[in-house]
């Protein structure tokens, strides 16, 4: 993860435990594998060493949602990308023996044309006591500008107990998951609802 610049792009230290995360696919998020956004559209399977007394958060977010020079991840000179993130799953308060609440549900990869390489990182933090977060309604809103850093000294989370990550750019299913999401927002448009206008920028402008 450091020769990657996750350490210290998203994070400051190296964490003691790689989590492992599986997708219905079949594959797997490796340290830095590429994946395209095909193979990624659904929810992974996660998992991490636990501790029965204690919570767990876990994040995950492209930490290279602003860059359009990123295809080289072996770069020294990575600006910080703290507030070039953009949040893709949020679950908070998970333990053994429950699953948590989500706060920000899954959103698969759709790294715009042209952008090259986004890096995809999973984050667990471990606490001893409930964090209330605000459940978002998915938009864009709520996801672009996410500042990792903010969030975990917001709620005093400390470094990530475990971590893992995978590399994906744009493929020809992104426009295809881009036009099935738009034409889910027509519908819903046509019968307004609170969160119509949040759906909707989802999308737009996604990058």
């Amino acid at each position: 993860m450091e020769t990657s610049s996750i350490v210290p792009d998203v994070i400051d230290t190296m964490p003691s435990n790689i989590m492992k995360v599986i997708y219905t696919s079949g594959c797997k998020a490796d340290l830095g594998n590429e994946l395209t956004p095909t193979q990624v559209k659904s929810p992974p399977n996660v998992d991490w060493p636990t501790e029965s007394d204690q919570l767990y958060t876990l994040i995950m977010l492209d930490a290279d949602s602003h860059d359009v020079n990123n295809d080289k991840l072996d770069r020294p000179d990575y600006p910080d990308h703290s507030g070039h993130q953009t949040l893709h799953w949020l679950v908070v308060n998970s333990s053994r023996t429950d699953p948590g609440q989500t706060v920000t549900g899954y959103m698969g990869s759709v790294p715009t044309q042209g952008t090259g390489y986004h890096r995809y990182v999973f984050l667990v933090y471990k606490h001893r006591h409930r964090i209330v977060v605000p459940v978002t309604d998915g938009g864009i809103k709520c996801r672009k500008g996410f500042n990792l850093r903010e969030f975990v000294q917001f709620y005093a989370l400390g470094d990530p107990v475990a971590a893992n990550f995978y590399r994906a750019k744009f493929d020809d299913y992104v426009p295809v998951l881009k036009n099935r999401m738009l034409n889910k927002t027509r519908q819903v448009v046509r019968n307004p609802t609170q969160h119509s206008q949040a759906f909707y920028w989802i999308w737009e402008g996604y990058g």
